[in-house]
């Protein structure tokens, strides 16, 4: 046997990966409150909506539809410190980037403008219609 593996045994045995289907009850900007057995209702509190410690730092935090199921993580196998980590739905995904934000370089990656698409629409339509205009002028 490798020390490689001797580590990867030593390790399977030692450390503990905890992930339970929970129910969500209660919501709140910074954190959740879930009902971790969704049988016997034991809830558990505070479960961090994203990664940071601070709910203030930067980042993406995803926060759950109320009656939703979610997978719930424990951190560093501490079953008093849970983090959502998958969403059967959501409520809403709030985005806040540290200085700036690239999505798919400056491309925007197939995002869309909603403002410049609505323009776009606006100067067809004048176009179209002045082409009906001149038609029914001619016609």
């Amino acid at each position: 046997m490798t020390i490689k593996e001797a580590l990867d045994i030593f390790i399977k045995q030692h450390i503990v990966v905890v992930l339970k289907s929970a129910k969500v009850t209660a919501v709140d900007k910074e954190k959740c409150t879930v009902d971790l057995d969704m049988i016997t209702e034991v809830e558990m509190t505070d479960v961090r909506l994203q990664a940071g410690i601070v709910e203030t730092v930067p980042g993406i935090k995803v926060i759950p539809k109320i009656g939703s199921v979610v997978t719930v993580g424990m951190l560093e196998n501490n079953t008093a410190i849970g983090i959502i980590l998958s969403y059967t739905e959501i409520e809403e995904i709030e985005f806040n980037p540290s200085i700036s934000a690239k999505i798919c370089g400056d491309n925007l990656g197939g995002l869309v403008i909603s403002e410049k698409v609505n323009e776009q629409i606006n100067e067809l339509k004048t176009q179209v219609n002045k082409i009906i205009g001149a038609l029914n002028e001619w016609g």
